[in-house]
């Protein structure tokens, strides 16, 4: 069973589209959600295909948006034999809560 996510919060930087060789759309950004410590954690996010065009075409930094998808860590050892870690979020969908820095609803 993979693991599921859902996480609130606004993003860190505009969104950034990528093609595949194959042509899908991979659109990347961060978002920073706020803990209970109030301390920010910073998750970066993939979408893939038509959500990630919707993603490089409705978001903006700044705004806040939910995030729900699953998991993927990804390991790696570069050339001088160091092992890097990276956590991603695959998502499979992305929403807006149409509310601005001021969390004051706004109409869109």
């Amino acid at each position: 069973m993979t693991e599921q996510i859902i996480l609130l919060g606004r993003l860190g930087q505009e969104p950034d589209l990528k093609h595949t060789q194959s042509q899908k759309a991979v659109c990347t950004f961060s978002i920073a959600v706020a803990t209970n410590s109030d301390k920010t954690e910073w998750h970066n996010i993939v979408v893939f295909g038509d959500e990630a065009t919707f993603c490089k075409a409705t978001l903006k930094k700044g705004q806040e948006v939910f995030v729900h998808g699953r998991i993927k860590n990804n390991s790696w050892t570069d050339r001088n034999n160091i092992t890097h870690e990276k956590k991603e979020l695959i998502a499979n969908q992305i929403g807006l809560t149409y509310f601005n820095k001021n969390n004051t609803y706004t109409n869109g």
